[in-house]
């Protein structure tokens, strides 16, 4: 692990906070067979079954950021990265350059593809991206501003996971960077620290809602090289790990900075299976999967135990803070089995410490979604929902709405049907998204509008929180037509479109954050356009309404007069299917009615019924 030190000028302001120093990575001789023998000596890839979880998750596009010496384009993980940054002196220019060999082990363990049929160095998450930041010296001490700098370049570059193979010292735009990227849903992983330099968690493992690693040796003993306290979160290998180095060569390295970046690839995979997932549910779920060792439940030695990867992709658990709520597997996932409450790999003690999972009273998975938590005390029974309850979530539960769109005529329409949403504008560039069918466009796009707003919440236990997000376009003559660039675009569609129909398709993703659960559909309505005359079409683009909405009509404003008829719901074509709704709140085990208000004679309060 590599050490991080405090400006001086900002030294009194964490004087308490223990530094943490580096053990790099010794480099193996050099091996004319290094490629075929590689794999064989990547021992924690077998202890953490990670075949098996490769064949439920590769960490597909998911990109991890890995602040630290730069990272070399080695064979067996060239593919996997991309241009990123240098934030010292004395690189590349792109990150992509490695005289210390550390960053490009720890790259190498996150998402190394290797070179097929078994050669070469393989990763956790082989199908993820590396996004590359020198931010540390070679055989040197890092500083807290240079990795503050590199975690703000990661938010701003889309990082998905920040893997931290450093700790020691804090500094002001630390703190900053660190909540920023929290903030910003990003998962932070961060090693614990290595004795016998350290005695303690360091910055910013030691940071709240930051997953601080410790380290297991071969046996799944706690690594004797790996610091203990209250902030260990969850521990994976951390001696004799073999990966990429620079060169092309490969190296061995012992310390929590391999476990750290085998925990980052274990958060790839479940990002990449659980896209949807916040960055703190990411977290609950590998430490509530997690395999118990030492004295029963949570300790310094192991945290919450060493990482399981197959029953953090697959168990079904409790959300945190709704122990009876129940879940069950995406329906494009095959039926997950009951997650087995067993150690990850094969060390002596196997069968003594399988204690985790059982004390969370975990169920199998079945059709419709899914559902993670972080591991809680909750009772070692569960219960579906009763008369009382819809779902696991109590009748009396607040249910907050939040929809991701500035549309007004969609708020409206909700309102109307006894919903009172909140809106959060979600900010998509809608022009990412490039495809030729509509049905697919609508829907991609209303999931990323849900999804850009989910970092932005704040859930609370006793609140139960859901995210809408929705898209419209309109297919007419096998084209989609989205919101018209200006006014003449417009004339032309209507000119067009007079007198005929059209097909408006409404995506819809409703995200249960509280409970990270997901449904979407899309509803299509076909629409029968009135042949309006060319005085009325002229006047109509001229107040600007058309321009404003997919297809440059609408029905719940000036362009209604100009839709003889639909075929369908008439909510799709205003941008929300009310019954469509009501089916994707029935597949997550919740009812239309739970979102419904009234109002008091005279408007004077507004309460949620049932």
């Amino acid at each position: 692990m590599r050490r991080r030190t405090t400006p001086p000028a900002l030294a009194a302001l964490v004087a308490s906070v223990a530094v943490l120093l580096t053990i790099a990575p010794a480099h193996a001789a050099p091996q004319p067979d290094g490629a075929s023998r590689v794999r064989g000596d990547q021992w924690h890839l077998r202890y953490l079954k990670v075949a098996e979880a490769h064949r439920i998750s590769q960490g597909e596009g998911v990109i991890v950021a890995v602040p630290d010496t730069g990272v070399d384009p080695h064979p067996d993980l060239a593919s996997n990265l991309l241009p990123g940054t240098d934030i010292i002196p004395g690189g590349s220019g792109d990150g992509r350059r490695d005289r210390d060999s550390h960053g490009t082990s720890m790259a190498g363990l996150i998402a190394a593809h290797g070179r097929g049929d078994g050669l070469g160095a393989l990763g956790i998450a082989p199908k993820a991206r590396i996004l590359p930041i020198f931010d540390s010296p070679p055989r040197g001490e890092g500083e807290a501003d240079a990795l503050a700098a590199g975690l703000e370049y990661a938010v701003s570059h889309g990082a998905d996971v920040a893997s931290i193979s450093s700790g020691g010292g804090s500094s002001e735009r630390l703190v900053r960077a660190v909540d920023a990227a929290l903030a910003a849903n990003v998962i932070v992983v961060a090693a614990a620290g290595n004795r016998p330099q350290d005695l303690s968690v360091g910055y910013p493992a030691s940071e709240s809602g930051v997953i601080a690693v410790g380290g297991i040796d071969r046996t799944g003993k706690h690594a004797a090289v790996s610091v203990t306290g209250p902030e260990v979160d969850v521990v994976a290998p951390a001696v004799d790990i073999y990966s990429t180095s620079y060169d092309g060569k490969y190296s061995k390295g012992t310390g929590t900075s391999s476990a750290t970046a085998i925990v980052a690839g274990a958060a790839a995979l479940i990002r990449a299976k659980y896209p949807y997932l916040p960055a703190e549910e990411v977290a609950h779920r590998l430490t509530a999967t997690a395999v118990d060792k030492g004295p029963p439940g949570r300790d310094d030695e192991y945290g919450y135990g060493v990482i399981d990867l197959v029953a953090a992709l697959t168990a079904d658990v409790p959300p945190v803070g709704f122990g009876s709520a129940t879940a069950s597997a995406p329906g494009d996932v095959a039926p997950a089995t009951t997650a087995v409450a067993e150690p990850a790999g094969g060390g002596p003690d196997d069968g003594a410490t399988a204690r985790g999972l059982a004390t969370l009273g975990v169920i199998a998975a079945a059709s419709g979604v899914y559902l993670v938590v972080r591991r809680v005390d909750v009772p070692t029974t569960r219960r579906r929902g009763s008369a009382g309850s819809v779902g696991g979530v109590p009748n009396h539960t607040p249910l907050r709405l939040v929809l991701a769109s500035a549309s007004p005529a969609r708020r409206k329409l909700l309102q109307a049907a006894g919903i009172e949403p909140d809106v959060l504008v979600s900010g998509v560039d809608e022009s990412q998204v490039v495809t030729d069918r509509a049905e697919e466009l609508c829907l991609e796009l209303a999931r990323l509008k849900a999804q850009a707003v989910l970092g932005r919440l704040r859930p609370t236990p006793d609140e139960h929180t859901l995210v809408l997000g929705c898209d419209s376009v309109l297919a007419f003559d096998g084209e989609i037509l989205g919101k018209p660039a200006d006014e003449a675009d417009a004339t032309r569609r209507w000119e067009r479109m007079r007198g005929r129909s059209g097909v408006l398709h409404s995506g819809h993703c409703l995200i249960d954050v509280t409970r990270g659960a997901r449904a979407e559909a899309v509803a299509s309505t076909t629409v029968h356009f009135a042949e309006i005359g060319d005085d009325e079409l002229a006047a109509y683009v001229a107040t600007g309404e058309p321009l404003a909405v997919a297809g440059a009509f609408t029905i719940d404003g000036l362009g209604g007069p100009f839709v003889e008829r639909i075929e369908g719901d008439a909510g799709t074509v205003v941008g929300v299917s009310l019954p469509l709704l009501r089916r994707l709140l029935g597949e997550l085990e919740l009812s239309i009615t739970q979102l419904w208000t009234k109002v008091a004679p005279g408007g004077q309060s507004v309460q949620p019924l049932g």
